[in-house]
């Protein structure tokens, strides 16, 4: 964690300034790059400590706290005297790459008798956050005709494992960002991917940070997974002037492909929407039993775009669809295992490939949602 962070966060509960009590401070070798790796952000008003570990600050509230952390809290607090120093050598790439790889493997493995779908899925998760992705661009070149003003500041929400932060801050120029994940291990690799940028461990639906500290907030993949998404968008929108939202699936679409491979509507009473899901998995065998189903679909949220969009209105916050240009862009993106006959025939065509974007559009029925808000103007929400 650097200095200029601790000027900007606030505590989860009461959004009160934090104090810092610094610890231990890392400089590494042949670098100006100097972070608080351990310490305490103190809220005197919730009189709350919330501990720097590794580098990373846990701004989650007092019962998000792991058994852990409040350990930790309790031993950074005991600490006398001024701050320790400890000068490192950088990690090569290599290192870095060994860490990954460690912690990656340790989270996907597949025993002998998993189905070979599984086995296949888990390599394809491997591979897909060991190595580069050129789809990461997508998502800025969907939204780079609306953003307003210079980014100097970006916070990507449910940063995950890293490697969407810092493509962000290149094609948009930002000097700074920051990733929030709930996950520890996470974290973890989400700093040892993009070491230059903040991650904290915070909650979505309580950000950190002051009203108004990022130019641009961006969230890809998280909104459908959210215990509150109205709060955690309500949040996004406090914290940044700008922002950037994609989320799949889109309530009002009659597929959902990345959770359950199956027909499932918001409109569908859950026990119906249960069977259907569960029929079609076990005619595609992919091994997902009833149980599971069940599991995905009681914390998966299957929100319609208009009734987003209706929502920021009322808590006014204009928003604009861009499925037609992620479409663009997504199409650009060869992935073997994303029904790529399909998208050569689109690239083939792209006049078909637009008409279908357009369409889906206008009936609010886009199969991922795909949206820019800002506070204070006026957009085309109500698509």
């Amino acid at each position: 964690m650097r200095q200029w962070l601790v000027e900007h966060a606030v505590c989860p509960v009461c959004r009160r300034a934090l104090t810092l009590d610094p610890v231990r401070f890392v400089l590494f070798e042949g670098t100006d790059d100097r972070r608080i790796s351990e310490g305490i952000l103190r809220c005197a008003a919730c009189q709350q400590d919330y501990p720097i570990v590794g580098a990373i600050p846990r701004l989650v509230p007092a019962e998000q706290l792991t058994a852990g952390e409040r350990a930790a809290a309790e031993h950074l607090a005991r600490h006398q005297g001024p701050p320790e120093e400890q000068l490192v050598s950088p990690p090569t790439e290599d290192e870095i790459r060994n860490e990954l790889e460690k912690i990656v493997r340790a989270q996907y493995t597949a025993s002998d008798s998993d189905p070979a779908y599984k086995r296949d899925w888990l390599k394809r998760q491997t591979d897909y956050l060991l190595q580069y992705d050129p789809e990461r661009v997508k998502h800025v070149r969907t939204v780079e005709p609306c953003l307003d003003g210079p980014i100097e500041t970006v916070l990507e929400v449910g940063g995950g494992r890293g490697g969407n932060l810092s493509v962000v801050m290149r094609e948009t120029g930002a000097s700074r960002g920051v990733a929030i994940e709930i996950l520890e291990s996470s974290c973890k690799m989400a700093l040892l991917r993009e070491p230059q940028t903040e991650v904290v461990r915070a909650d979505a639906h309580a950000l950190p940070f002051a009203d108004g500290t990022f130019d641009l907030v961006s969230c890809a993949m998280l909104l459908e997974h959210l215990a509150d998404w109205r709060r955690g968008l309500l949040e996004m929108a406090r914290v940044a002037r700008q922002g950037y939202i994609s989320y799949s699936p889109n309530g009002a679409f009659p597929y959902d492909h990345g959770h359950l491979g199956a027909p499932v509507h918001a409109w569908m009473p859950r026990s119906l929407a249960v069977s259907v899901a569960y029929l079609f998995n076990r005619l595609r065998r992919t091994g997902r039993t009833r149980e599971s189903v069940q599991k995905i679909l009681e914390t998966l949220n299957l929100v319609p775009r208009r009734r987003l969009t209706r929502f920021l209105r009322r808590h006014g916050v204009s928003s604009w669809p861009l499925f037609e240009r992620l479409m663009h862009f997504a199409l650009l993106v060869d992935k073997p295992y994303t029904a790529p006959g399909i998208k050569r025939m689109l690239r083939a065509y792209p006049r078909l490939a637009w008409l279908i974007g357009r369409g889906l559009t206008l009936l609010g029925a886009e199969p991922v949602v795909s949206l820019y808000f800002k506070a204070g103007r006026r957009g085309r929400n109500h698509f």
